[in-house]
Order: structure tokens, then C-alpha cells, then sequence
């Protein structure tokens, strides 16, 4: 059995379509849990519609509201009694062969790996506006991931998240390393890969298998890759406010200290720009 996670917030514009979509997989033995964390739209009122209409595959999980999204996948997780997990996002739209696709990725680490060894896989995906109208038909592609490269290396994957959590399948071994999410995580989906990368193995799948809609409301969102020098010096104080943070979500599980982050940044810098890898 596998248990698809997703989290809700005052998301009754698209969580309809959401959820029709991940009705529609062609693979059929999943289970979707759903957390909300305090909606005041109708979001609740179309959860409660599912649940009653679906009871053996769609349930409402008890959570503390608005706690975050980060908290509310982990009230999810460690609610999950699967032995495989997915999350979801509200307002995507999967397409019909994302699970079976992702499932046959992990089992086929589990029998190079075995399963009691913690393995996380990933997808892309298609980036599309609210409309379901596409901005890039290959994620990975635009934004300049490369996740044969980048999931090899925790330093590297700490330094640059190619691992979208709603694009993301974890076997019970890596949801037991990912427990607790530890008090300097800002993304689940940054830790959850980078908990499995210590651990055991990210694979990925390179097909796109969902629709990664961007509109005003994306907590986090998709953005084209842009080395402009000129950009990035407007942006230099963003740029450190992003370096704290990531250096504090992988501290000190991979980087020792400031200096071993910044060696970690300069040669990843040097390897991906200079050398392409």
C-alpha cells in the first residue's frame, strides 16, 4: 500500500482538479491523507465532499492549525503506516502515470539496494500557469538541474535542491531517517532529500509526470535559471539570506563550519559553470 500526503490551505480554487488527477493514476492501490492547517475558504467543505464519496481511499488526517506546511507534512508523515510515501501539493495536477512511473523507479533501487536501506525518488516536471497553460515542458531543463549529478552528493545537493517534495516517493527506511525533521529545516523536501542522500540513495525519474502550476499563492515557486552578473549583484543580500539558510538546514549534518560551506559552494560553483557537471 502507499499513502499519498498533502497538505491544504485555503485551497478550494484548484484542489478539486488536484484531486481528480490522483483519482485517475493508472495505478490504483493508494490511499491519500490530507492535513489542513486552518483553511477559511471552502477548502475543508470539499475534503469532507471526498471523504464521504471515497472513505476507502480518501481521509482527513487531525492537525494543528496553522502550523506551516513544513509542520503539517511532518504531522503527516508521521502519521503515514505505509510502507511507501508520496506528497502532494493542492494545486497541481498529476499526470495519469506519475505513481506507477515513481514506483517503478524504487523498486527497482530496492533490488539493487534492498529496502531496508533508506531511498527517496524524484521526478520532473512540467511547469505550467495557473490556466495549465505550459511555461517549460521540461523543469529540470530551465532552471539547470541536474540530478544525475547533484543527487550523488549531499554537499552538492545541500548547496542546490534539485528534489521537489511534491514530486517525491520514500520508502519506510527513509521516512525513519527523515523523523524527526530536526528544528533548522525550512523545506521538507530539501531535508527529506538530503536526510535519504546521507543515508542510502536518491534515484530520479527524468520524464516529467505533472503539471507544476505557478500562480500568485506558490509558497515556493519554479524559476528559469539566470546567471546574468549583473542580476545577482542587485540580489547580493538576497543571495546571503539564502546561503544562512541553507548552510543552517545542513549544518552540521554536512557542513562542519562557514568555511567547509563555502570551500562546498566554491567548488560546486566551479564544477557546474566552468567544468558543466
Amino acid at each position: 500500500m502507499l499513502q499519498i500526503l498533502m497538505a491544504t490551505y485555503n485551497g478550494e480554487q484548484y484542489l478539486e482538479q488536484q484531486i481528480s488527477s490522483i483519482l485517475n493514476q493508472t495505478y490504483s492501490a493508494w490511499q491519500l491523507c490530507i492535513a489542513d492547517d486552518g483553511s477559511t475558504d471552502a477548502t475543508l467543505d470539499i475534503v469532507e465532499r471526498y471523504c464521504n464519496l471515497y472513505p476507502q481511499k480518501i481521509k482527513r488526517i487531525d492537525s494543528p492549525s496553522r502550523q506551516g506546511v513544513l509542520r503539517t507534512f511532518e504531522t503527516l508523515l508521521q502519521h503515514a503506516t505505509a510502507d511507501y510515501v508520496m506528497f502532494a501539493d493542492q494545486d497541481d495536477v498529476w499526470m495519469e502515470d506519475k505513481i506507477r512511473l515513481t514506483f517503478q523507479e524504487i523498486n527497482s533501487l530496492e533490488h539493487t539496494y534492498s529496502s531496508d536501506v533508506p531511498l527517496l525518488v524524484h521526478t520532473n516536471m512540467t511547469t505550467v500557469d495557473s490556466e495549465l497553460h505550459v511555461l517549460a515542458a521540461d523543469f529540470w531543463q530551465s532552471a539547470r538541474l541536474s540530478p544525475k549529478v547533484l543527487d550523488k552528493d549531499p554537499r552538492r545537493l545541500a548547496i542546490c535542491n534539485c528534489v521537489t517534495g511534491c514530486t517525491v516517493m520514500l520508502n519506510r527506511a527513509a521516512i525513519n531517517v527523515a523523523l524527526p525533521f530536526p528544528d533548522n529545516v525550512v523545506y521538507h523536501d530539501a531535508w527529506l532529500g538530503l536526510s535519504t542522500s546521507l543515508c542510502g540513495h536518491v534515484g530520479y525519474v527524468t520524464q516529467p509526470t505533472m503539471l507544476y502550476r505557478q500562480h500568485q499563492h506558490n509558497l515556493v515557486g519554479a524559476r528559469p535559471y539566470s546567471f546574468s552578473f549583473f542580476e545577482r549583484l542587485i540580489h547580493i543580500p538576497r543571495l546571503i539570506r539564502r546561503d544562512r539558510v541553507l548552510y543552517h538546514a545542513a549544518h552540521p549534518q554536512v557542513f562542519h563550519n562557514w568555511f567547509h560551506f563555502a570551500c562546498c559552494k566554491v567548488r560546486h560553483f566551479v564544477l557546474f559553470h566552468i567544468f558543466n557537471s
